[in-house]
């Protein structure tokens, strides 16, 4: 019997992960170099909110018209739905190994064009483009990851994919500290995110294809040898003989942290008082007492006028509060909806599954980015993202009552779970008490 959960274990999953991992390396050497498409995906996403700061001092039309700063923001998302869309049928087709190599390629370009623009509406291109293999890469690198590991540890390999994520969120905004005094500022930020899509470009030539792909292309011989490196030899031949049903689902993400990585320079250098570009430090005040025609008023007669005018001296509790929620984001709702996505669909469908899901994620965020900035006007920024709370918490009781927990099942178990009649919680029977069952 298969209870819509994970059998009984001794072992926690992460514990499980390092004693596996320690014995078989190869494992997580094709988990990182797979992963570094989570690290393109967090970088892009948190890059664009310190480089709109100085992309806006080059080119004065962008600071006067707000739409044109939601444009550059949301055009990668733009990008994302459509190489999200070409991705999972790209992975059915090609296989997951050429579609990673494919997404590289994309970025790399992208990234080139947005550190060579010379106009607004060329760097409005270099999102698009870059866009198109963030889309890519987004469903393809933990559809590879999972299909690649052991079912025991697979949330826990799969997850490496969300928290490079939030790590190359964490690498932009060290990058746009790092290029805040360099000449070409958003140049050098935006270009350098080619160099992870490099690398893994790079790694990923020695790496196999999926081998769940492989045999169902019929590739059976290539199958079994990449599965001699990542599984013992009796759960071989237990996976040769499994079966795939026909059942498919699809998750779909709205989240707030996306626009939050995109436009939060913008939002603390308005609401707290930062300066990224006058004073090259972020001190609360720096921008009102950075000039000395300021600082005379304020010697002068407008002193009043610069005491009411002076931001908060506690601005740091922005930041504090910022990072509070992307620590509780990335273990959650950044990284469990990815390795839900990449178990739950029949193999002959999971690139198709797949993409359709990324697509509604970036749709979502699509949608958000571009209003954001207007919302703020609208709302102020308390308002906007109490919208926002108000999303994630239907989102908690969508989660909670409807989708079932699949940590530690074989994919097997998880296609039997869904085909067989899966009941959510909210139309479970009272005897079992939310639990649905479903009889092998």
């Amino acid at each position: 019997m298969v209870e819509g959960g994970a059998p009984p274990s001794s072992k926690t999953e992460f514990t499980e992960c390092w004693r596996t991992t320690w014995r078989t390396p190869y494992i997580m050497r094709l988990a990182l170099s797979a992963g570094i498409g989570g690290l393109l995906f967090g970088y892009d996403t948190g890059v664009i909110s310190g480089a709109l700061l100085y992309i806006r001092e080059d080119f004065r039309e962008v600071d006067k018209k707000t739409w044109l700063q939601e444009t550059i923001v949301s055009m990668a998302v733009a990008g994302a739905i459509i190489g999200a869309a070409v991705g999972g049928w790209m992975n059915d087709a090609l296989g997951r190994k050429k579609s990673i190599l494919i997404a590289d390629v994309v970025f790399f370009v992208g990234a080139i064009v947005m550190g060579a623009a010379p106009a607004p509406w060329v760097i409005i291109i270099g999102r698009i483009v870059v866009g198109l293999g963030v889309g890519m890469a987004s469903m393809t690198a933990p559809l590879y990851i999972s299909e690649a590991s052991p079912h025991r540890i697979r949330g826990a390999l799969v997850s490496c994919n969300g928290m490079l994520i939030t790590g190359g969120q964490f690498l932009s905004y060290l990058i746009n500290l790092a290029f805040t005094k360099a000449p070409g500022t958003w140049r050098w930020m935006l270009g350098v995110a080619g160099l992870p899509a490099l690398v893994q470009f790079i790694l990923m030539l020695s790496l196999p294809e999926s081998p769940r792909w492989l045999y169902r292309a019929n590739k059976v011989d290539e199958a079994r040898a990449i599965l001699e490196k990542i599984y013992p030899e009796e759960e071989i031949s237990n996976l040769e003989s499994a079966k795939f049903g026909n059942s498919s689902t699809c998750p779909t993400y709205v989240s707030a942290v996306n626009p939050t990585a995109w436009n939060c320079m913008t939002c603390l250098k308005q609401e707290c008082g930062f300066c990224a570009s006058e004073v090259k430090d972020l001190a609360p005040g720096a921008c009102l007492a950075a000039s000395d025609n300021i600082r005379d008023l304020c010697r002068g007669e407008h002193r009043t006028w610069y005491s009411k005018g002076c931001p908060s001296k506690i601005g740091i509790f922005a930041v504090i509060l910022l990072g509070l929620y992307i620590i509780m984001y990335a273990p959650g709702m950044g990284t469990v909806p990815w390795i839900v996505n990449s178990e739950i669909y029949p193999l002959r469908y999971r690139g198709t599954g797949g993409g359709i899901a990324a697509v509604s994620n970036w749709t979502a965020n699509l949608i958000v980015s571009e209003t954001y900035l207007t919302l703020t006007k609208a709302l102020g920024s308390a308002g906007t993202f109490l919208l926002f709370a108000g999303f994630s918490l239907i989102g908690l009781i969508f989660i909670y009552l409807l989708v079932p927990e699949t940590k530690g099942m074989q994919f097997e178990e998880v296609e039997k779970l869904l085909q067989k009649g899966f009941r959510p919680k909210l139309f479970a029977p009272k005897d079992t008490k939310g639990k649905a069952k479903v009889e092998e």
